[in-house]
């Protein structure tokens, strides 16, 4: 089963920043936080836009396209 978080607003964005240190082995890294608030600050996501995080080896190739 996949599990996956979807971001639609900045106000959820805060709110997984602050529960992001709890999340022990599944904690999402840094780098993949501040490219969310990049995408919601410059409104790419349109109205009914949102961002899904999925766990596994798509968020480890997300994170290799984030650093180059």
């Amino acid at each position: 089963m996949k599990k996956t978080i979807r971001i639609r607003t900045v106000s959820q964005w805060h709110l997984l920043k602050q529960i992001n240190r709890y999340l022990g082995k599944k904690k999402i890294p840094g780098e993949v936080i501040a490219r969310i608030s990049r995408i919601l600050r410059s409104k790419e996501l349109g109205k009914d836009g949102f961002i899904v995080l999925l766990q596994g080896n798509f968020l480890s190739r997300f994170l290799k396209k984030v650093a180059s």
